[in-house]
């Protein structure tokens, strides 16, 4: 089976917004086995709408139409479905109700009730993060997914009513063989350095994204997937390679909260990175104590408590200087976790002996030693501060899931001579 996908939103095409729908929605569809073919992204003009909409129904196999289905006078998805399918939009009582229990206030603006308008013959898909509901019907011989413009609402609407959908229509299975993975902290050429040997029994494809790539094996049996994988943690390290799609802060929120534990940050070159990535994790108010952005020598001493000879001797960027910063946040916070970071993101302020791209990350638990790590990463400052970020918060996951990792001379090796 194959598909074609169109994105309306002409704040995508002048740049305001970044269009992230292509990209997962060709992720999921490849994981049910549905090949994507032509993927658009047009400007809410509902004439070029229709034209390419329209072309799109003729080729068959499933068409996702993506945003245009709110209740403004630029969401045109609605009427656009209908019109290529030639029937008309019906007004569904039912639909309107079960918006209106939700959400009383929709009835306070008229505009609302477009969005309980449905395309005769087709079904209403519940969407349970926002208003507007998705769309799913048949014009002639090809299937049509409208979703909601927002990424939450798409996912939602995809993943609980579309996905069950298609695997039924195509007749296969939720499992076709694939499995994804994600990585962290390898770079994507290494990754395939490391997949050339498996080339005839098992095929890939990979998604890179700054310090973390998706991978997604197929071709082959589980037995083959299996031996692959564990080829890649031999390679590289087990605790960076995680089996689905996974997100580190939610796994280290999850593990935290598994055990009950709290944890504290204490940040100088992420600038308070390490603690919005956890923060943006629902449900961290359960596990996440507070941080403290300590980004000059005076404001590690004074709210760390870190000593001035240990500066003026070791630097601001040292194994000493964070390991009393990690013991800064125990004294200072009640928590069960700490964690430090400390570098140099450049693109000045580095030294031959601590060029830029030089990070020290400490992590440790209340009442036991402190580990400390240094890496020499590369790249601009964005890139720094964010794989410093990682970098941190894979180190907090591992001393919370997998503490004797921290121990291994592996791990301090691949950190500080491979990690780049």
């Amino acid at each position: 089976m194959h598909a074609s996908i169109v994105v309306f939103g002409t704040e995508l095409l002048r740049g305001r917004v970044r269009d992230s729908h292509v990209q997962y929605l060709s992720r999921e569809l490849g994981l049910l086995g549905v090949e994507v073919r032509e993927a658009l992204v047009l400007p809410d003009d509902p004439a070029l709408g229709h034209e390419e909409l329209s072309r799109m129904i003729e080729r068959g196999g499933v068409v996702l139409v993506c945003g245009g289905l709110g209740p403004t006078s630029d969401d045109h998805g609605r009427e656009l479905l209908a019109s290529c399918a030639g029937v008309p939009l019906v007004f569904r009582e039912d639909v309107w109700q079960a918006l209106v229990e939700r959400y009383p206030h929709l009835r306070e603006v008229p505009s609302n009730r477009r969005q309980a308008y449905v395309p005769e013959g087709f079904e209403a898909l519940p969407n349970p993060a926002g208003t507007a509901p998705g769309l799913w019907g048949r014009v002639g011989e090809t299937w049509v997914a409208a979703l909601p413009g927002p990424p939450v609402e798409l996912a939602r609407v995809f993943e609980d009513e579309v996905a069950p959908r298609i695997r039924a229509i195509s007749g296969r299975a939720s499992d076709t063989g694939e499995r994804m993975y994600t990585t962290y902290l390898i770079p994507e050429s290494a990754l395939e350095d490391a997949l050339a040997p498996w080339e005839g029994r098992l095929t890939w494809a990979t998604q890179a994204q700054p310090g973390r790539v998706f991978l997604v094996l197929s071709g082959g049996d589980e037995e083959t997937i299996r031996a692959c994988v564990t080829s890649l943690e031999e390679r590289f390290l087990p605790v960076l390679v995680f089996e689905g799609e996974k997100d580190l802060f939610v796994l280290l929120k999850e593990a935290l909260a598994r055990r009950g534990l709290t944890v504290g940050f204490a940040e100088s070159c992420t600038g308070g990175r390490l603690s919005s990535s956890l923060t943006r994790v629902a449900g961290s108010s359960e596990i996440f104590w507070g941080g403290v952005v300590t980004y000059s020598n005076e404001a590690k001493e004074r709210f760390l408590g870190v000593r001035p000879e240990t500066l003026q001797t070791f630097g601001a960027v040292s194994r000493q200087t964070v390991e009393e910063m990690v013991r800064g946040v125990f004294d200072r916070m009640p928590v069960d976790v700490a964690a430090a970071v400390s570098g140099i993101a450049g693109p000045s302020g580095g030294s031959p002996e601590k060029p830029v791209g030089t990070v020290w990350v400490g992590v440790g638990r209340r009442g036991g030693r402190s580990r400390t790590f240094r890496a020499l990463l590369r790249g601009d400052r964005e890139r720094i501060q964010h794989k410093s970020t990682l970098l941190a918060g894979l180190l907090t996951y591992v001393l919370v899931q997998e503490e004797d990792w921290l121990d291994r001379k592996e791990l301090a090796d691949y950190i500080e001579n491979k990690l780049t």
